[in-house]
């Protein structure tokens, strides 16, 4: 199943505000800032719209509604950009999986099959009798 850029963007805006919690932030905001800058803002617009949001979110450490609204602005944000800008969405995946390990898996595979191999992306069920 492939994910459409709205589910896309909506991972991706979690991801952005979850790195915004994260100590690591600061040695990558400007990364972000640059990544997003590619898109529908410059870059220096793009920080500033981070540093809206940081700002938000500090203000309000335990407050869900603005983590919500915050995840909810962003992700409308991203997917217009990714609309428009698909590889952005590849690169700003690379930039939170550094900050947030197991979130946004970059995988690489190497698949070599010989003779009656089976690869697939995910499950695999095969039915019937075992050959010898």
């Amino acid at each position: 199943m492939d994910l459409t850029v709205a589910e896309i963007a909506w991972t991706a805006a979690n991801g952005l505000i979850q790195a915004m919690t994260n100590d690591a932030w600061l040695g990558i905001k400007s990364r972000i800032a640059k990544i997003l800058g590619r898109g529908y803002a410059t870059e220096p617009q793009a920080e500033a719209q981070l540093e809206h949001t940081l700002r938000a979110l500090a203000s309000s450490d335990t407050d869900a509604d603005v983590r919500k609204i915050e995840v909810a602005r962003w992700a409308g944000r991203l997917e217009a950009i990714f609309a428009t800008e698909p590889e952005i969405s590849k690169h700003l995946s690379e930039a939170l999986a550094e900050l947030i390990p197991g979130q946004f898996p970059v995988v690489h595979q190497d698949v070599l099959a010989g003779r009656d191999a089976y690869t697939a992306g995910r499950d695999q069920y095969i039915r019937g009798d075992a050959r010898d």
